[in-house]
């Protein structure tokens, strides 16, 4: 898959570009446009993922949505506010380094609140998938998601408030270090490690679930997971040079824009992905009610014929009941007898067609000898009048449904024996070639012109043969024959016989050898 060996470069870029940061330059309006498009970027994600929650109800879509309302958050406050709110950069731009010490006395909440904030949005994305199967239990709750993320996010500002109070008054851990010469060290202290690295920790675990599921799947999770990939190392960085919302800029910096980038791609990708499901669907939808419309048009028209066949011998059956001889009524019954199979035949047809058409088949497959189920075809097939050969190769083994597979080759032959003068014969074989089963049902009928052979594998095929043009049937044959064996993996062929009349090759995959 294209998507990891990208990811794998983005990690190792993020590494790269966090070992190899020089000095922080003083950059303090370049600091608050980065931090302006950041916060847009994931806006604009948090409001995609929420559209798409709305749509389709998934509360992974909503716990991301949650998680990037949070960054956006912590970019407007820390980001951008707070390098509006000190003088650090005005001071800087005066070059008063005399001032420096106690300008840089300003208070480290930016940075603080900014991992705060990070952390918030972790523990998003670690419940964005879940723990345990929660079918059939109540569905997660947006406002409940919402509201813990907005009052987590909330107190972001007391915590880090609370946290650089204790790093101003005179506490050990106090001191400031952003690389420029001259400066006393500052550093955030075990407070800071224990949230950057939480943070750190809750971006991983959520990375690793997001790459677990996107295994097999495509769209956002694995862009998801390359995106949280990215963010962890940030953590650790901000660490190393505490600088978030002071009118700084280090070469890690650069990261920032292509979290929420990804995670923006990945949702547009898989909202695309969504759309073409859906419009295949839809399509496929179209497709099947269109046939259905088909089959009922048929067959309301093929079952007119003999109702009204049947209702008439009914009527005057019962009208001259006592006039009739004892041949003559037996005569009648053996005529509506007939002409019910027929209706129930054709019933069958049509119901069988629609569950094809449909896909809706019950399927059990399961390892099967191939020779079995055909013989099972052929008893089961009409073929009265002909002499029928078999010629079955043992052990030969499919992957299959039986009743589906013994149903599609007895329209084969059924098709077979129904388009061949009386007494042809026909033969039934099957060989193995290669990795594919082949069973051959070839008659001696007056054959299919090369130009028509696609048309009998269609819905109520209507042509016939030179003086078969009489012959009943609803034109369903093929069409379910084909329709099995297509889900069976495999494929179905006419092609002229030699000696004259058809054969109809199937090929279906052997079951792989354990």
């Amino acid at each position: 898959m294209w998507f990891w060996p990208a990811l794998v470069v983005a990690v190792a870029a993020s590494a790269a570009l966090l070992v190899l940061t020089h000095q922080p330059i003083v950059a303090p309006h370049t600091q608050i446009t980065l931090a302006t498009a950041v916060a847009a970027a994931w806006a604009a994600a948090a409001a995609v993922a929420w559209s798409r929650y709305r749509s389709s109800s998934d509360p992974h879509l909503l716990f991301v949505s949650a998680g990037c309302g949070a960054l956006v958050v912590g970019t407007v406050v820390y980001g951008i506010a707070f390098s509006f709110a000190i003088d650090l950069p005005q001071v800087l731009f005066r070059q008063e380094l005399s001032a420096l010490p106690s300008v840089l006395r300003v208070s480290p909440l930016p940075v603080v609140g900014w991992q705060v904030a990070w952390a918030v949005a972790g523990a998003c994305f670690v419940l964005a998938l879940p723990w345990r199967d929660r079918r059939g239990k109540t569905p997660v709750s947006a406002a409940t998601v919402l509201g813990y993320t907005t009052l987590a996010t909330g107190a972001s500002i007391p915590i880090a408030a609370f946290v650089a109070e204790a790093l101003q008054d005179g506490h050990p851990w106090k001191g400031f270090n952003i690389g420029l010469p001259g400066l006393d060290r500052f550093a955030l202290g075990p407070v800071g490690w224990f949230i950057g690295g939480a943070a750190a920790l809750l971006l991983v675990v959520a990375a690793w679930r997001e790459a677990w599921r996107g295994s097999n799947a495509r769209g956002v999770h694995p862009c998801l997971a390359g995106a949280l990939l990215v963010a962890a190392p940030m953590q650790l960085g901000v660490i190393h040079h505490p600088l978030q919302g002071m009118g700084f800029l280090t070469w890690a910096d650069a990261l920032q824009p292509l979290v929420p980038a990804l995670v923006l791609a990945g949702l547009l990708l898989s909202q695309r992905e969504e759309i073409s499901r859906v419009r295949r669907a839809t399509d496929r939808a179209t497709d099947v009610l269109s046939g259905r419309a088909e089959i009922a048009s048929t067959l309301a028209h093929d079952l007119r014929s003999p109702i009204a066949t049947v209702k008439s011998l009914a009527a005057t059956t019962t009208q001259n009941y006592d006039r009739l001889s004892d041949a003559e009524r037996t005569e009648f019954l053996s005529l509506i007898e007939h002409e019910a199979g027929r209706l129930l035949d054709t019933v069958n047809q049509a119901s069988l067609a629609l569950k094809v058409d449909a896909g809706t088949l019950v399927d059990d497959r399961r390892p099967l000898d191939l020779a079995t189920v055909v013989r099972e075809a052929i008893e089961s097939a009409d073929t009265t009048g002909h002499y029928l050969t078999a010629e079955l190769a043992p052990g030969l083994t499919v992957e299959a449904d039986r009743k589906n597979l013994a149903e599609a080759v007895r329209q084969v032959i059924d098709n077979a024996a129904k388009f061949s003068p009386p007494d042809a014969p026909i033969r039934v074989s099957s060989a193995a070639a290669g990795p594919l089963a082949v069973v051959e049902v070839a008659d001696g009928g007056p054959g299919i012109p090369e130009d028509r052979r696609h048309e009998v594998f269609g819905r109520f095929a209507r042509w016939r043969p030179v003086g078969y043009e009489d012959r009943p049937g609803t034109g369903l044959g093929l069409f379910i024959a084909r329709g099995i064996f297509a889900e069976h993996g495999g494929e179905m062929e006419t092609e002229g016989a030699p000696a004259g009349g058809t054969i109809v090759r199937i090929r279906l995959p052997l079951e792989a050898e354990t």
